[in-house]
């Protein structure tokens, strides 16, 4: 079973404003498993995956990280 909740469209909008401005941002979050999780880094994409969606965030050059939408609690930008 599939446990995604949408998210409201203004706050999908805000990460795909992120990612075509190349923003980088310090996303806190929770795992899969709930723990919680700190992720800093330039917004690369945005994308869907069977019926979730998801934030690509890359940290050093070739190193990327995705967190599912529903699971982000905060977001900053980071100059």
């Amino acid at each position: 079973m599939n446990d995604y909740r949408p998210i409201p469209c203004a706050v999908h909008e805000g990460y795909q404003l992120a990612v075509m401005r190349r923003q980088r941002l310090r996303v806190q979050g929770r795992d899969a498993e709930g723990g919680a999780l700190t992720l800093l880094g330039m917004a690369v994409d945005v994308f869907a995956r069977q019926g979730e969606e998801f934030l690509v965030l890359e940290g050093a050059p070739g190193e990327q990280v995705t967190i599912r939408l529903d699971r982000i609690e905060s977001v900053e930008v980071v100059d």
